[in-house]
Formats: structure tokens, C-alpha cells, sequence
């Protein structure tokens, strides 16, 4: 049923935003008043926690058999992109914000 797949896909959209987005935030909270690209790598163990949690959410979302126990499905064409977009939001929009307040 198509209805049932794109509740699917929907799913996994809202997941991999949910679950990735706040990982990639992170970088760009670290510091407040200077581009994330500075010093970005600065703290490693950050660095490979944000890998290791992508890499996880990645297997959930494309590994046959863990993505369906987990009601996920695998994302392609524009699902992918929408859902990436949405997942680097908060970070652009924080960083275009600290290039024009901060210098203020």
C-alpha cells in the first residue's frame, strides 16, 4: 500500500532528523562566538561520539533487517536530501546567526 510507505518513509525522515540533527548541533554549540570550522578539531573524542552515532543511525536506517525492526526504512532521492537538509538546519542557522550578531 502506497499510504503505508510513505507513513514509512515520514518515519524515517522525522528519525534520522531527530536523532542525527542534535549530534551535528553540537558542533556548532561548542563555541558560541566563533565558526564551528574553527578549531573544529579541537575535541576529538566529540568528533568520534558525532561518527559513531551517525554511523549507528545510518546502519538502522539502510541495514536490511535492523531497519524493518526498527519500522525504519531505507532513504533515497529526495526523502535523503529533504531529510539531510532538515538534520543541518539548526547548525546553519546557528552559525549564520553567530556571523551576524556575534560580531556585533
Amino acid at each position: 500500500n502506497m499510504n503505508d510507505l510513505s507513513h514509512e518513509i515520514a518515519g524515517t525522515m522525522a528519525f534520522m532528523v531527530m536523532a542525527t540533527a542534535p549530534m551535528i548541533y553540537a558542533l556548532s554549540i561548542r563555541q558560541p562566538k566563533k565558526s564551528m570550522f574553527f578549531d573544529l578539531f579541537g575535541n576529538k573524542m566529540l568528533l568520534a561520539a558525532i561518527a559513531l552515532g551517525v554511523i549507528m543511525n545510518a546502519a538502522l536506517i539502510w541495514v536490511p533487517g535492523l531497519n524493518s525492526f526498527f519500522s525504519l526504512t531505507a532513504l533515497s532521492g529526495t526523502p535523503l536530501l529533504v531529510a539531510i537538509g532538515f538534520t543541518l538546519l539548526p547548525t546553519i542557522i546557528y552559525e549564520i546567526y553567530k556571523l551576524v550578531a556575534v560580531k556585533k
